[in-house]
């Protein structure tokens, strides 16, 4: 097995999983927002993008067109995750239990340690890894067949 099809194997699993794990995370979701099905989508591309590359290296272009979807979807849902407001990113790098209470609190509840249960904030650039397994993807079918 080639260096390449291997790539695009470990591709088709990875994308495999993310669908999977995609679909569970957004499963409360969807019924608020259908925009939420579009990773669980993209992943579904990805995986037929991978077997393409696998099993028709003359569809590579078409699967290379596929995984650049597949990415610019991963870009979508960053700005759907933060809106690019520069407080979502400062949260990646503060120490828990040392966040700001100024970027800790929205106002929409009663504030730290109050009663109302704040819903779980989408973790900033999960998106991204959508982008980056489909980056990997047009990589390796730029590069042509060595089989």
């Amino acid at each position: 097995m080639s260096r390449d099809r291997l790539i695009l194997f470990l591709l088709f699993g990875g994308f495999a999983m993310t669908l999977l794990e995609v679909r569970v995370l957004h499963s409360g979701v969807v019924a608020k927002e259908p925009i939420a099905w579009v990773p669980t989508i993209a992943c579904g591309v990805g995986v037929i993008a991978s077997v393409m590359g696998l099993v028709a290296p003359a569809s590579r272009k078409i699967a290379m067109i596929a995984f650049l979807a597949v990415a610019i979807s991963g870009v979508v849902g960053l700005y759907k995750h933060t809106e690019f407001e520069a407080s979502k990113f400062q949260t990646l790098f503060a120490e828990k239990g040392r966040l700001p209470v100024a970027l800790a609190y929205d106002g929409e509840d009663e504030g730290p340690g109050g009663e109302a249960e704040k819903e779980a904030e989408a973790p900033p650039l999960a998106p991204l890894s959508l982008t980056g397994l489909a980056f990997i993807g047009m990589i390796v079918l730029s590069r042509g067949s060595k089989d």
